[in-house]
């Protein structure tokens, strides 16, 4: 290589090479600052941030490359007319094509270098810092949207012919809610029903809360109610309701029907909800 060959492609290469890291620069710095609340918010660690700017390399490289190698050949070839080194060249006897054949063979090569980037390096590495922008992302959100994380009125089949149903399901503390477990036998005949009003997972096991567990004969008759602590001692005679009328007796059963007997209101003087 001539001389005057080194001496025009140490200037272009110089000034490509500073455009190059302008426009890194640049974009790194915008790019940040637009972001700047996220980052801040969602806590994103230094490391982190740096892998995703070293990810996203290549492709601010394709993009910048065509427009630092023209400010790089405009500016050398500007500089070169400035000092009148091109009429110094041409009075030497060089042509334009002798002048700026080392322009030309490293505009080709540079176009041979960001095609092959593009073709081979760009998807992977924007794939790559996607991943790493949507972890930065979602990195505290989804801790906090994770926290809030439900699922309703979720219905399962599990072993011993067992079918459960429950209102609320919060995967991330592993509690449930609204708890109706129904057991049955071989033949699918109802032998258990356990309701419970909340149930933690804790040391590798269910614990319900306010819970109670009726047994059932083979005919679907309760076989015992532990929520009574004494069985009742009245006995009163069958009586026909008429419409929309509800036999209404209070919680205590051992005391005589004649002590929380309270009568047989209309549906329309009855207000409230049942809760189990």
């Amino acid at each position: 290589m001539r001389i005057l060959d080194r001496y025009i492609l140490k200037s272009v290469l110089a000034i490509f090479l500073s455009c190059i890291f302008v426009f890194l620069f640049l974009f790194v710095i915008i790019d940040t600052l637009s972001h700047l609340e996220d980052i801040l918010k969602n806590r994103v660690q230094i490391d982190v941030l740096i892998n995703y700017y070293i990810c996203y390399l290549p492709v601010i490289f394709v993009q910048a490359a065509p427009f630092a190698c023209l400010l790089s050949i405009l500016y050398t070839f500007g500089k070169l007319n400035q000092g009148n080194e091109i009429i110094a060249m041409r009075a030497a006897g060089l042509s334009i094509l002798q002048i700026s054949k080392t322009v030309i063979i490293f505009g080709f090569i540079l176009s041979l270098f960001v095609f092959w980037m593009n073709d081979f390096l760009v998807p992977t590495s924007t794939l790559e810092a996607l991943k790493i922008k949507t972890q930065m992302e979602e990195g505290r959100k989804d801790v906090k949207d994770k926290k809030q994380e439900a699922i309703y009125n979720l219905s399962m089949y599990a072993h011993k012919n067992r079918l459960i149903f429950i209102y609320k399901f919060s995967t991330p503390i592993n509690t449930m809610e609204g708890i109706t477990i129904l057991e049955h036998d071989g033949q699918q005949n109802l032998t258990k029903k356990i309701v419970a009003n909340k149930g933690i997972y804790k040391y590798g096991a269910w614990t319900f809360y306010q819970s109670v567990t009726y047994n059932f004969d083979k005919n679907g008759q309760v076989l015992d109610e532990p929520y009574v602590k004494s069985k009742c001692r009245w006995e009163m005679p069958p009586r026909k309701l008429g419409p929309a009328e509800y036999f209404v007796v209070g919680d205590n059963r051992a005391m005589h029907i004649e002590d929380h007997y309270y009568g047989v209101p209309a549906r329309d003087h009855i207000v409230g909800k049942v809760v189990l």
